[in-house]
This record gives structure tokens, C-alpha cells and sequence, in this order.
């Protein structure tokens, strides 16, 4: 009896076997539909919602790019901004500085004991002579005022300069040779009176400026001394309103 029935068990095993067989071979000769995915065209990409046939791979352009967005809140409002012609130009918001100049103007000499106003004059050929105080020698000069402030439009003489040298152990020399140089911006004084006068400087632009005093006497040691007396230049000031 169990022989018959192993009898009866074989062709169905046998019909198993077959049909196995054949689904293997069928999965290694017909794989997966290989169709190639057609390329986007340009500037386009697919949307992630696009079919796709069976055994197609979506490439990772699938999904769309995210594009900038900006907040409404923040966007700059077009009637604040400035027109063209409005906005500051970058060579105004640099101011002019003028160039500085340093000139020999005139020459001097230094009080006596009994003088009170300056021995001044425009420079004329070489400057003055050392005269009698050749192989003296002259240690320091004393200026007053040290400081000259004036308006635009305001005049000085420089008869009212008081200069004394001073030699060998503080001696008071008298009638030393001087030479007078204007430092400062360019403009700062009109010396067109003043080579008229022999005296007299104008202030013709806001600024400050040096008039230096350089003794044609040297001193014991070192290099001719020289002192400055400063000029400040000033605005006009304006009168109160209802004053």
C-alpha cells in the first residue's frame, strides 16, 4: 500500500519541479523593463508627481528647485528711496584741504632797549646784513603776543610784534637781523597790502597758520634759532538778531 501511494505522490512532485523551473528561467531572461527615462527639456524638470512606467527610476532631478522668496514685510519701499540726482556724490563728502605753503615774506630786526615798534620790511634781494652784530651770538628770541587771532577781513601790522634776542649768559642784544616766513594754508593771508606798506597782513581765509622768526645770528650751538608766533583765522562773527 505505501508503495502505491509513494507512486501516486511522484508526478506531482515532478510537476512542481517543472513548474519552478520555468518561472526561473523566465525571471533570468525577461528582467525588468529597462526603458530609458526621457530627459526633461531644458530648464524644465519633472514634477514629483509625473508617472513613471513600471521599472523606470526617477532621476534626482526630479523634484522641482525651491526658489528664492522674500518677505513682503521687508521688501524696500520705492517711494522712500532716494532719486538718482538725490544721492551724495563720494568726491563732495571729501573735504578740500588746501595745500600748505611756507614763504620768506619779509625781513626784521629786533628791538633796542628803547623801542616799541618793530623794524619790518618786505624782502628785497638777499636780506639784511649781519652789521654789527657779526661774531655775536644770539641763544633765544622772546615773542609777544605768541598768538594772533583775527577775522576774515581783519588786518594786522606787524610793527606791533615785539621781538628781543638774547646772547651770551641772557644779554640783550639789540638790532638783530630777522627773517619772517609765513606758514599755513594757501589763502589764509593777503600780503598784498603789506608790500605796499611794509607792514601790514590781512587775514583772507578761515585757518591757522605760523609766522615764524628765524635769527640771521647764530647761537652758540646747534642751528639759527627760530620761534612762531600763531595766527588764527576766524569767520566774522554775526551780530544777534534784535541786538
Amino acid at each position: 500500500m505505501e508503495s502505491c501511494k509513494e507512486r501516486e505522490k511522484m508526478p506531482r512532485r515532478v510537476l512542481w519541479l517543472a513548474v519552478l523551473a520555468a518561472g526561473a528561467a523566465g525571471a533570468q531572461t525577461s528582467g525588468p523593463d529597462s526603458t530609458p527615462v526621457p530627459e526633461p527639456p531644458p530648464g524644465q524638470t519633472y514634477r514629483s508627481d509625473t508617472p513613471m512606467l513600471p521599472g523606470q527610476v526617477r532621476p534626482e532631478s526630479a523634484m522641482p528647485a525651491a526658489e528664492p522668496t522674500m518677505n513682503p514685510a521687508l521688501a524696500p519701499d520705492a517711494s522712500q528711496m532716494p532719486a538718482p540726482d538725490m544721492l551724495p556724490d563720494p568726491l563732495d563728502a571729501q573735504p578740500v584741504v588746501p595745500p600748505i605753503t611756507r614763504e620768506v615774506i619779509g625781513d626784521a630786526y629786533s628791538l633796542r632797549e628803547d623801542e616799541t615798534a618793530l623794524e619790518v620790511m618786505p624782502r628785497e634781494g638777499t636780506g639784511p646784513a649781519l652789521g654789527d652784530t657779526l661774531g655775536e651770538r644770539v641763544n633765544r628770541l622772546q615773542l609777544e603776543p605768541v598768538a594772533i587771532r583775527l577775522e576774515v577781513g581783519e588786518t594786522y601790522s606787524l610793527r606791533d610784534l615785539a621781538v628781543l634776542a638774547y646772547g651770551r649768559n641772557n644779554v640783550l642784544m639789540e638790532h638783530v637781523p630777522l627773517v619772517l616766513e609765513l606758514e599755513g594754508p594757501e589763502g589764509l593771508m593777503d600780503l598784498s597790502t603789506f608790500h605796499e606798506d611794509g607792514h601790514t597782513i590781512r587775514a583772507a581765509g578761515r585757518g591757522i597758520g605760523r609766522l615764524w622768526v628765524t635769527s640771521l645770528v647764530p647761537p652758540v650751538r646747534g642751528e639759527h634759532y627760530a620761534a612762531p608766533v600763531v595766527i588764527v583765522v576766524q569767520e566774522p562773527r554775526r551780530g544777534l538778531i534784535g541786538g
